[in-house]
């Protein structure tokens, strides 16, 4: 059986991975403002079905929905 594992270091931080990977400071700017955007893209769209009270699953009463009876019988 293999020993546990303890991290007792920080997690590393953008900047800390960028001179790592040899990262230039003008592309590590343009990641930064993807994640931005992309984070911010699904808070806006986490909210705005949050408010429309658009339900996430689906419904029973639609034409696709298994609510009549069946036919025949089970056997």
């Amino acid at each position: 059986m293999s020993a546990p594992v303890k991290l007792v270091t920080p997690y590393p931080t953008m900047d800390d991975v960028a001179e790592v990977y040899g990262i230039s400071p003008a592309r590590l700017k343009q990641l930064k403002s993807m994640v931005d955007g992309l984070v911010s893209r699904g808070r806006k769209k986490a909210v705005a079905v949050r408010n429309a009270g658009v339900r996430l699953r689906a419904s029973k009463n639609t034409r696709h929905a298994h609510n009549a009876k069946r036919a025949a019988e089970r056997k």
